[in-house]
């Protein structure tokens, strides 16, 4: 009687055990999923051409702007057309990376003509900037802030005083460039 209690309990057990898992078919071709081709990720690119700072004179009371940056910039995009695209931040710096001023929002943006000078921050000719930059063509644009410290302060800037310029677009575009920035003489 021992014997087949054994014999029982061995066959129950063999039972349940569940059985291995088949082994997976082989993929064809035919089943396999083609994945598109990665697109290259939209770049802006960015050149300070030339950028300055400068006011109109201590006489304004306190709480209203008298010092201002102006830059222009040209733009790119050699991957796709970009849209949004705006300056997000002027910040004039000093030889040793320190902060001198910040541009206070929103920063003016205008198109400038083609063959705009050196040093001609002025809004003639300039047309107003929509934030789209077509694929493989080049923009100058005109960035012109009031800054968040006062003229006086800026009297005080090192020659070696630096711009930096982040210009950012739709998509997570961001380009972060730095040049020189000349004071201009204040009236």
């Amino acid at each position: 009687m021992r014997a087949c209690f054994m014999l029982l309990v061995l066959s129950v057990a063999a039972c349940s055990r569940p059985a291995p898992p088949a082994p997976a078919p082989a993929p064809t071709e035919a089943a396999a999923p083609s994945a598109p081709p990665l697109a290259p990720s939209p770049r802006l690119d960015v050149r300070v051409l030339d950028a300055g700072f400068g006011g109109v004179g201590p006489a304004s009371p306190p709480g209203v702007p008298n010092a201002w940056a102006a830059a222009l910039v040209e733009v790119s995009s050699a991957s796709a057309d970009l849209a949004e695209v705006r300056a997000a931040a002027i910040t004039l710096l000093d030889a040793k990376g320190a902060v001198i001023a910040r541009a206070k929002m929103p920063i003016d943006v205008r198109v400038a003509p083609p063959g705009r000078g050196r040093g001609d921050f002025s809004e003639d000719g300039t047309t107003p900037f929509t934030g789209g930059v077509a694929k493989g063509r080049s923009l100058i644009l005109r960035l012109h802030a009031p800054l968040d410290t006062r003229l006086e302060e800026l009297w005080r800037a090192p020659p070696e005083t630096r711009v930096r310029i982040e210009i950012t677009g739709a998509n997570g575009v961001r380009a972060v460039v730095e040049g020189p920035a000349q004071q201009w003489p204040t009236g």
